[in-house]
């Protein structure tokens, strides 16, 4: 059965509910902001409650965008979720710690504006809870809504091309800021290949996880300011591992592909590798 819902203009829609649901919920931590002294335990509860308004926002946006969509046709979260092709797993892997290694040189050159940066040192300095919002839950809601509902649908109606470059500027864009813009493209274009050619939901929410780690755990180890020209000091070494990073993820990008390819008994795996009107299973 084809996938009729979202369509992009259903998807825009989507998102700007998305960006409604958000400030509604916010608008009570506003007020209060406003009204009390700024200290170290207003700010806390301040970033407790704007990150936790944010995951809530968007499971509530996931819960509406599937009842829209079992209303045209079955759709089972579950049964996305519960598919995990493992021989693709150590390309995955080894793809995301490729791609951290590429993106973080633009990453430096389009710096956080400083409210971002403020709200991220505060959500970093509280350890449990920050690793619980950026390395589990935002990646989960994330992939279920951009990867799961909003690509599942494209690639029944676009080309593989413009599905992913659509979900992935789509996913930089919601972010609201350059720096995450550029940095949500091009993760967004990988976990939108990764799901192109596997159809597995869990294998991009892992992928994002790992990805979303890694920088957890440099920000920690590496004393916040995580750089990584900078923590290696010799330019021509850097270099060189820079162009390994990029021939690594060109290579896993095409055994993905040719693996992908050779699966083609599994009706599950065959509806991403030819014309984007085949309908998924």
């Amino acid at each position: 059965m084809t996938t009729n819902y979202p369509t992009l203009k259903n998807a825009v829609t989507l998102l700007f509910r998305l960006l409604a649901l958000i400030f509604g919920l916010c608008i009570p931590v506003f007020i209060f902001a406003h009204l009390s002294t700024t200290n170290a335990e207003n700010k806390t509860a301040t970033t407790v409650y704007i990150s936790t308004m944010l995951v809530l926002a968007q499971i509530m946006i996931i819960a509406y965008g599937i009842h829209r969509k079992k209303k045209q046709e079955e759709f089972k979260l579950g049964k996305e979720l519960s598919y995990v092709p493992f021989s693709f797993l150590p390309l995955a892997i080894l793809g995301t710690f490729a791609l951290f290694f590429l993106i973080d040189p633009l990453e430096q050159l389009l710096p956080l504006p400083h409210s971002f940066q403020e709200f991220f040192v505060n959500l970093l300095n509280l350890k449990g809870y920050s690793f619980l919002i950026i390395v589990i839950l935002a990646p989960l809601v994330e992939e279920i809504l951009f990867r799961g509902i909003i690509l599942k649908s494209f690639l029944n109606k676009y080309s593989p091309l413009q599905s992913i470059l659509l979900t992935a500027f789509l996913f930089g864009a919601i972010h609201f800021n350059i720096n995450q813009l550029v940095s949500g493209l091009l993760a967004g274009v990988f976990l939108g290949y990764l799901y192109w050619q596997t159809q597995s939901l869990s294998l991009c929410i892992l992928s994002h996880m790992i990805y979303n780690g890694i920088a957890y755990a440099a920000y920690f180890l590496l004393n916040n300011g995580f750089n990584i020209e900078s923590t290696i000091a010799n330019t021509k070494l850097y270099l060189l591992l820079y162009f390994i990073a990029a021939l690594t993820l060109a290579g896993c990008l095409l055994i993905i592909h040719k693996r992908s390819l050779q699966q083609d008994s599994s009706p599950r795996e065959t509806s991403f590798t030819i014309s984007p009107s085949q309908k998924p299973s």
